[in-house]
C-alpha cells in the first residue's frame, strides 16, 4: 500500500468516525426533544365551610407536588402518572377569600393547581316585598309596610342561628332604592293596585307567557317577594297554602345536587319569560305562622328542600334533601298519626307528640328545621344546609350577590330563554 492510499484510508475512517459520532449526537438530540414540559393550570373554589376537594393530576411521568400551605395540605405529594388525588383543607374562619398555589412537576408537564376558598362573610341580599292589592281599604291586601320588616328580623334571626343552629351568615335587608335609583318611601315595599288581587299562586308561579315578569325588579339585585292572596281553593285537608318559591338554577361546571343545572352562568331579567320570586299569601301576613313562613320560602330561594321524605312512593321513607345533618322522615306516616292523635289524646298530650318525628331508621327527634312542617320549632338550620346556600350565593344566577351585579356585558343572553320552572311550597 503507498502511502497516498494510506492517508486516503485514514481520512475515510475520520470521516467515518465523525459520521458515526454525529449520527449518535443527532439520536441523542432527538431523544432530549421528545420530553417537552408543557404547562398548564385549573382553577377550583370551595366555600369557607368545605374542607376535602378533588383535584387531577395529568402528569405522565412521575411527579412532585410543592406549594402546599398549612390549611391546604394534598393527600400525597409524590406520584406517577396521570390521577386524581384528595386535598384536605381546613375551614375557612376568616371573611376574606384566601388562595394556595401548588404545582405538580414532572419531566413532561408543569401543572399550576390554583385552590381559592371563600371567607366567611356576610352576605348582604337586598329585598322587595310587591304588595299586590285591589282593594287599599282591606288590611289583608294594602299590608302595612311595618309589619315586613318585623317579618324580615325573626328571619335574619333564623339565618343567623339566634335561635340555636348554624349561622349562615346570611343578612337580609329592606331594598332603600328603585331600579331607577329613586330612594323608597317605605324601604323594602312597593304597592301595586290591580283589578284582581287575588291569584292561583301555582298558575302565577307557572306563567310563562311573560306578563307577570313586568311586576319583578332585577333578581340581580334584588330578592323579589310577591305578595297577595292566594286562591281560596288551594286549601287543602293539610291546611293552608302559605307560600310557594321558585328554586335557583346550578351552573353545569357548578353543579350542586337537586338543582335545575343550566349552561347560563348569568342570566338577566330580559331572559325571563316568568315571575322568578317568592310568594306569601297576604291572607295569612299577620298571623304567627308567617314569620316562619318567610325563612322556609327563602330557603327553598337559596337551594334547600324539605327535610322529610319526599319520593314518589309514599311508602318508601329516604333522605331527600341532599343534607346527611338532616334527619328525615315519612311525612304521610307522621300526618296520618297526627290525625289519630288528635282525635285519641288529651290536648297536653297531643301537642307533646306532634313536636316530635319519627325518623328514617326509628329515632325519635324534635322537630327545629326551617325546611319542615306541621307542629315544630322551624327555625334552624344545620351546617349541611349552610353549605348548600352558600354554593348557591357563591354560584347561581339571578341573585342579587356582588358576583352577579358587577357581571360582564359579554356573557349576556339578548331576550327571553327557554328555562325550566321548578318551585316549591
Amino acid at each position: 500500500m503507498n502511502m497516498k492510499r494510506i492517508k486516503n484510508c485514514i481520512a475515510g475512517c475520520v470521516v467515518a468516525i465523525c459520521c458515526t459520532v454525529a449520527a449518535m449526537a443527532i439520536v441523542s438530540c432527538s431523544s432530549e426533544e421528545e420530553i417537552v414540559q408543557v404547562k398548564s393550570e385549573k382553577s377550583y373554589t370551595l366555600d369557607e365551610g368545605e374542607n376535602q376537594l378533588v383535584v387531577e393530576i395529568p402528569c405522565r411521568r412521575t411527579w412532585t407536588i410543592t406549594g402546599a400551605t398549612d390549611w391546604c395540605v394534598p393527600t400525597t405529594t409524590t406520584g406517577m402518572g396521570k390521577t386524581s388525588i384528595s386535598v384536605q383543607v381546613t375551614s375557612n374562619g376568616g371573611e376574606e377569600n384566601r388562595t394556595c398555589t401548588m404545582q405538580a412537576v414532572s419531566d413532561d408537564t408543569r401543572h399550576t393547581i390554583k385552590i381559592t376558598q371563600y371567607g366567611a362573610e356576610v352576605i348582604t341580599l337586598p329585598v322587595v316585598f310587591h304588595v299586590l292589592y285591589t282593594d287599599p281599604s282591606d288590611s289583608l291586601q294594602y299590608i302595612d309596610a311595618g309589619h315586613f320588616a318585623d317579618l324580615l328580623s325573626v328571619a335574619n334571626d333564623c339565618y343567623a342561628g339566634a335561635f340555636g343552629g348554624e349561622n349562615l351568615r346570611v343578612k337580609l335587608v329592606l331594598a332603600t332604592e328603585t331600579p331607577t335609583g329613586e330612594t323608597l318611601a317605605m324601604p323594602g315595599v312597593e304597592y301595586v293596585q290591580r283589578e284582581e288581587a287575588e291569584m292561583n299562586c301555582a298558575e302565577f308561579m307557572y306563567d310563562n307567557s311573560g306578563k307577570y315578569v313586568k311586576l319583578l325588579w332585577d333578581p340581580n339585585r334584588y330578592i323579589n317577594i310577591m305578595c297577595y292572596p292566594f286562591s281560596s281553593d288551594l286549601d287543602n285537608e293539610n291546611g293552608v297554602v302559605m307560600g310557594i318559591s321558585h328554586f335557583p338554577y346550578t351552573h353545569i361546571n357548578n353543579y350542586l345536587p337537586g338543582l335545575t343545572a343550566i349552561s347560563y352562568s348569568y342570566l338577566s331579567l330580559e331572559n325571563l319569560s316568568y315571575p322568578y320570586c317568592v310568594s306569601l299569601n297576604s291572607r295569612y301576613m299577620y298571623g304567627e305562622e308567617m314569620y316562619y313562613t318567610l325563612p322556609h320560602e327563602l330557603g327553598h330561594y337559596l337551594g334547600l328542600f324539605h327535610v322529610f321524605s319526599e319520593d314518589d312512593d309514599e311508602t318508601m321513607c329516604i333522605d331527600s334533601d341532599y343534607c346527611d345533618d338532616t334527619p328525615s322522615y315519612n311525612r304521610e306516616d307522621y300526618l296520618r298519626y297526627l290525625t289519630w292523635a288528635s282525635q285519641n289524646l288529651p290536648f297536653e298530650s297531643f301537642l307533646s307528640e306532634a313536636f316530635l318525628r319519627e325518623g328514617c331508621s326509628g329515632e325519635q327527634f324534635r322537630s327545629v328545621n326551617a325546611m319542615d312542617y306541621n307542629y315544630g320549632a322551624q327555625n334552624q338550620f344545620t351546617a349541611d344546609q349552610r353549605t348548600r346556600v352558600r354554593h348557591v350565593l357563591r354560584h347561581s344566577p339571578l341573585l342579587p350577590t356582588e358576583h352577579n351585579g358587577h357581571i360582564q356585558r359579554t356573557t349576556l343572553h339578548d331576550g327571553p330563554l327557554d328555562l325550566p320552572i321548578v318551585t316549591m311550597k
